[in-house]
């Protein structure tokens, strides 16, 4: 365990330099245990990068035990119907193995929607004793959200609790499934998420500079969910940075982001654009629709990204934290796990560019000017100069030699922004 975190945290403070040797590395251990690349989807996972193959019993380190990582109070089971002002009360236990007594404490957390308070906050406990923690909820007004709480163990260092809040009912927050559908070009989605696309598109979405990183205003934003909630599709805001944001949100309330059902090491491993497809097609459903629905729109603003400013990468970037919740207590392994899923989704835009440009015989933003179409190579060739590097290295190779062409063809035209990422 202590391994794994330290290769993970190793490769966050040093940059990709060592990431060949790490994936070496992880790599010979799954050989090892007889399970490679997809093939780890059906055996006992490795390491401890995910909620999926944390064991809770296990906790930060041989000597200390957290009894959970994930903090939900039942609210799911309530379907909703949670009592508003009143406290919920869930059992956190944690057990010092060492042979002499540690400190620990909770960081406090007071947003408006709710008030959690752990009982004792912090305190001592006993050398080889546990102490049991009472994780008290008051829920103020209903909401749907998933965040983190930190609890500060001494000698140790931090630890990272997933608190889950599902309190709401409507069309966000619930199993897709039990959604009504709509075809959309021949996939069966959500009527909310069709309605929100229609508005995006209708108000010219895929040409707003910023968009997907841009938040809509937040009482707008507030508003419009409580409306989509009561199955309301009427009037939806002219605002494209409010829908684009309630299509971010219906993601990332999903009970199960539509990532979290992948192996964490298939993340981890998310070594070049072949492989992120080929762990995409594994995906369940409805997973793999709802994120393949995703893609394309996300494609459709990247095909803009000389007007809007979003790159694919700009786009994974500001768009992966809603797909996959790293649910591990560590915070370096969330980090990093973070920085995967944003390299996994940015690789799969990467292949929906190329597939689009493969369809249209030439690079996909030459579709605003179609003059300039001939002489533009498509992705792959600029990236098939690069085959031999890292994922990051081949992504930049082919954002220089496109940067290299632009030069060549004009002087006049000036040169393409990059957004940044939330």
């Amino acid at each position: 365990m202590r391994g794994s975190r330290f290769a993970v945290g190793l490769e966050v403070c040093c940059g990709t330099a060592l990431r060949r040797l790490l994936i070496s590395c992880f790599g010979w251990c799954c050989r090892v245990s007889g399970r490679q690349g997809l093939d780890a989807q059906a055996a006992k996972p490795l390491v401890s990068l995910s909620h999926q193959c944390f064991n809770p019993l296990f906790g930060l380190t041989a000597t200390h035990q957290v009894s959970k990582t994930v903090l939900d109070w039942g609210l799911e089971k309530l379907e909703g119907n949670v009592p508003l002002h009143k406290a919920i009360i869930e059992t956190i236990t944690i057990t010092n193995n060492n042979h002499y007594p540690v400190k620990y404490r909770f960081e406090p957390c007071f947003p408006r929607e709710f008030q959690l308070n752990f009982i004792p906050e912090g305190g001592e406990i006993k050398a080889r004793k546990a102490k049991v923690i009472k994780a008290k909820l008051t829920v103020h007004s209903k909401v749907n959200l998933n965040f983190k709480t930190t609890l500060n163990i001494e000698g140790v260092g931090t630890h990272f609790l997933t608190a889950k809040l599902r309190c709401e009912t409507g069309v966000f927050g619930v199993d897709p499934t039990s959604l009504d559908m709509e075809d959309d070009e021949g996939v069966q989605i959500p009527i909310v998420l069709g309605e929100l696309k229609r508005a995006f598109l209708k108000n010219g979405g895929i040409e707003q500079e910023g968009v997907f990183r841009l938040a809509g205003e937040q009482n707008e934003v507030k508003q419009v969910k409580q409306q989509l909630n009561t199955k309301n599709y009427e009037n939806l805001p002219v605002d494209v940075n409010c829908t684009a944001t309630l299509i971010k949100i219906w993601y990332r309330e999903l009970p199960t982001p539509v990532l979290n059902s992948l192996p964490a090491e298939t993340i981890f491993l998310c070594e070049g654009t072949d492989y992120c497809v080929q762990a995409f097609k594994t995906l369940p459903e409805p997973n793999k629709t709802l994120l393949n629905w995703l893609l394309d729109l996300l494609l459709m603003v990247a095909c803009n990204r000389r007007v809007n400013k979003m790159t694919a990468q700009n786009l994974a970037i500001v768009v992966a934290p809603n797909l996959y919740d790293a649910l591990t207590p560590d915070p370096i392994e969330a980090l990093a796990m973070s920085q995967k899923a944003a390299q996994f989704v940015h690789n799969l835009l990467v292949w929906k560019v190329q597939m689009k440009e493969e369809e249209v015989g030439h690079a996909v933003d030459a579709e605003l000017n179609p003059e300039e179409a001939a002489p533009k190579p498509l992705m792959k060739d600029a990236v098939s100069q690069t085959s031999n590097a890292t994922p990051e290295a081949e992504l930049v190779g082919a954002s220089t030699a496109a940067t290299a062409r632009k030069k060549r063809h004009t002087s006049t035209r000036p040169e393409d922004g990059d957004a940044g990422g939330e």
